[in-house]
């Protein structure tokens, strides 16, 4: 059976979706034909890097009136696939669009089966399912469900009671729950970027490859745990393999761009897979955002340096103690600055990121974290523009507000970034956009310089 596997506008189009290309080999490997059709980045679409328009559903209205021809143009082909299952990747800045093509579809053709699948589907499975252009809402992993579902369909015409999913069956809605996790990564075959127009996207001769799924820390403000139950990591030698074939299809790839919370789970596999890479003599770079840690050594940075990795982003966060440990980090400062400069030291690319104004920042805490980009502004090649610390995605902070001296009627209120402390006056949206100007100003200030976007791997 054909299924077509489709990605809205509008996510930043760095690179080509791995979950896609996963999903895409799956299929294949079980004999279905697949078509993938990434409209965010084969189109050109405005203010493509900032998420938070494309969240914004009356913005979206006023796009899609205003672009109707172009969306029937999209639709035109999909449809001319003749894909009886029709796929999308759902993220929370796709979602409208994706919502909006869906309708579109189903005008068309009421006997196309709209499947949604991707992040956003674990965050708000229930809401979409309720939408009557969407048939089946895929919630967490997403290969066997999906293979299971085209199974349904290939063999009923219709799909039935379906663990891992959401299904509307006779007009009754019936949830699946969730489908227990693949444990062995390794089983899953190499994902397929056969469909992907390679040159569409922004980092040049590059590719995104996968670790793991899943993180060892659950951060409060972060969504990972939503989406993977747990962790699991492949090993060294099917990640090196992937390398070589990804590299025998696409020889001028340059980089791979680890697609993970964080590249450095497991630290067996980054010493394995530095072995493998430096015994080959595999000329390619590689790099990604990982965690602080001290495990992070010396002789480990410049093992991963040797075999060509040059570039990591830290998820820092804060210089203050105190709010890391409330974030649930799991980090002491002091290990922070001795992994970042040993990083340096290594001759590897260090970025951090920040997140401002997190729920028990004090002015204190705030200038903790200026203090400790100051002292460390040597050993620092980027620090990510900053985020205003939003509470949404479903992540342990929005579940507990409270816990957090969060009030639960201002979340609700004033959503993701209008939030308050129970007192109603420190931390305020105001107080978080003042930090967030007065950032701006330090970094100007000392000579610190930043990326508009997550990972950076340098050509050699």
């Amino acid at each position: 059976m054909k299924v077509a596997l489709i990605l809205c506008p509008s996510l930043y189009k760095r690179l080509p979706l791995n979950g896609i290309a996963y999903l895409s080999a799956y299929l294949r490997n079980r004999r279905h034909a697949v078509d993938v059709i990434d409209c965010n980045a084969e189109y050109e679409w405005p203010n493509n890097d900032k998420e938070n328009v494309w969240q914004n559903k009356r913005h979206i209205d006023n796009f899609t009136s205003i672009n109707r021809l172009l969306f029937e143009s999209i639709v035109d082909r999909i449809i001319k696939t003749d894909a009886p299952v029709i796929g999308f990747s759902v993220w929370a800045s796709t979602k409208h669009i994706s919502l909006y093509i869906a309708r579109l579809i189903k005008d068309r053709d009421t006997k196309r089966l709209i499947v949604f699948g991707g992040p956003e589907c674990s965050f708000t499975g229930e809401e979409l399912i309720n939408n009557d252009a969407v048939d089946i809402v895929v919630r967490g992993e997403g290969e066997v469900t999906l293979a299971e579902i085209v199974s349904q369909m290939n063999t009923y015409g219709k799909v039935n009671y379906c663990k891992g999913a959401i299904v509307k069956i006779d007009g009754a809605i019936v949830d699946g729950g969730f489908r227990p996790e693949i444990e062995d990564l390794d089983s899953l075959s190499f994902p397929d970027y056969s469909d992907f127009c390679l040159n569409k996207y922004n980092a040049d001769h590059a590719l995104p490859i996968s670790f793991s799924r899943g993180c060892l820390r659950q951060c409060a403000f972060c969504n990972t745990a939503t989406t993977w139950k747990k962790l699991r990591s492949r090993t060294a030698q099917n990640v090196f393999a992937e390398m070589v074939h990804q590299l025998s299809l696409f020889p001028t790839t340059r980089k791979f761009e680890i697609d993970d919370s964080a590249l450095n789970l497991n630290i067996r596999l980054l010493n394995d897979l530095s072995d493998l890479m430096i015994s080959d003599g595999m000329a390619v770079n590689w790099g990604g955002s990982g965690l602080i840690r001290k495990e992070m050594n010396a002789p480990l940075l410049q093992k991963m340096a040797q075999a060509g990795f040059n570039c990591i982003g830290y998820g820092l966060e804060s210089g203050s103690q105190k709010i890391v440990d409330l974030m649930g980090k799991g980090f002491l400062m002091d290990d922070a600055e001795r992994v970042i400069r040993d990083t340096f030291n290594a001759n590897i690319e260090v970025i951090v990121g920040i997140v401002i104004g997190f729920p028990g920042e004090t002015e204190e805490d705030f200038m903790a974290t200026l203090h400790f980009l100051e002292k460390n502004k040597k050993y620092l090649s980027w620090v990510h523009t900053p985020s205003e610390c939003s509470i949404g995605g479903n992540s342990y902070l929005q579940r507990n507000p409270e816990r957090f001296g969060v009030s639960a009627e201002s979340l609700r209120l004033g959503g993701a970034q209008g939030w308050t402390s129970l007192d109603g006056t420190s931390n305020t949206h105001e107080e978080r956009e003042r930090r967030m100007v007065l950032f701006d100003q330090f970094l100007d200030a000392h000579s610190i310089s930043q990326k508009h976007y997550t990972t950076v791997v340098k050509k050699q």
